[in-house]
């Protein structure tokens, strides 16, 4: 994970331009080899620990569309996983509009892939509260909405496991 920590201080380094799509795609590769190895809860681990280091990126659209990156490259989901290369032309057009005053990113395609992220059952509750932790540590759009969302469908998540879960025998006695 150390070798992955580095590679994310390439990918989000304002100062590796053109190299950012090798990094990038070079990380989805990383991350599928990991996800086929059985380390899809390690790789949950990591991309919490290093949602903050996302998030230093300028500016805060490219933050949101990194992050973005990030969650829809280390989904189990084929269907988030498509959305990638969605999600990566986003963010070439933000990196191209920056230049002109235009910081522009659909918050959609951040909160799906978030969204998705945060209720995966592989997620420890720990890591839960340090993702939401980190969320609401930004008070701006699109994070705080984010964090309202991810808390109320948690809490509906609960409601519905507790009114599923099958009765014992000792329930019945």
């Amino acid at each position: 994970m150390h070798a992955l920590s580095r590679l994310l201080v390439q990918c989000v380094s304002t100062r590796c331009g053109n190299d950012s799509a090798f990094i990038r795609g070079f990380l989805v590769q990383v991350f599928q080899s990991l996800r086929e190895s059985g380390f899809q809860a390690d790789l949950c681990s990591w991309s919490v620990l290093s949602m903050s280091s996302f998030l230093q990126r300028a500016p805060e659209s490219l933050a949101v569309a990194s992050l973005a990156c990030l969650f829809c490259s280390v989904s189990q989901s084929p269907l988030i996983r498509s959305l990638l290369q969605h999600v990566v032309y986003r963010t070439e057009k933000v990196i191209v509009s920056k230049d002109f005053g235009q910081e522009m990113f659909d918050p959609r395609l951040f909160w799906l892939p978030a969204i998705h992220f945060f209720l995966n059952e592989s997620l420890a509750p720990e890591l839960k509260a340090m993702f939401l932790s980190v969320l609401e540590s930004i008070p701006s759009h699109p994070y705080a909405p984010l964090a309202t969302l991810c808390c109320t469908l948690a809490a509906q998540q609960v409601q519905v496991q507790v009114q599923v879960q099958p009765l014992d025998s000792e329930t019945l006695a």
